[in-house]
């Protein structure tokens, strides 16, 4: 699986000290950057998941910085495949057809670094 970069969670840890919220017409707190993330954030303080699932990078990154174990679309991908309950040639599919029909936004040396793990493993 791909690690989060240093200068990620460096960026995620800061962002996190400095994260301001503002009151919603219910009274509940909200982040400036959705409510989403912030209920994602909120709930997984106070149920203690052995791993969050998320997909945006500020939320992974907030979630990390919060000593939280994340993981993303990407990452069930290929722990699926490394536990064989995919084939890797399908892992492999299925990753190219999450970015160039579903439009999951990844930058492109991340889909290269993951695509290239995939296909490496399936060649053995």
């Amino acid at each position: 699986m791909v690690a989060y970069e240093e200068g990620e969670r460096v960026m995620a840890e800061h962002d996190l000290k400095t994260w301001r919220v503002h009151e919603t017409k219910g009274g509940l707190k909200s982040h400036v950057y959705g409510s989403a993330d912030r209920s994602v954030w909120e709930l997984a303080g106070q149920l203690k998941p052995a791993i969050v699932l998320a997909d945006d990078r500020a939320l992974r990154g907030w979630l990390t910085a919060s000593g939280h174990t994340v993981m993303g679309t990407l990452g069930v991908l290929s722990l699926a495949a490394d536990r064989r309950v995919i084939e890797r040639h399908q892992a492999v599919k299925l990753l190219d057809e999450l970015v160039g029909h579903h439009r999951l936004w990844i930058d492109v040396s991340t889909f290269q670094k993951v695509r290239s793990y995939l296909s490496k493993k399936s060649r053995r």
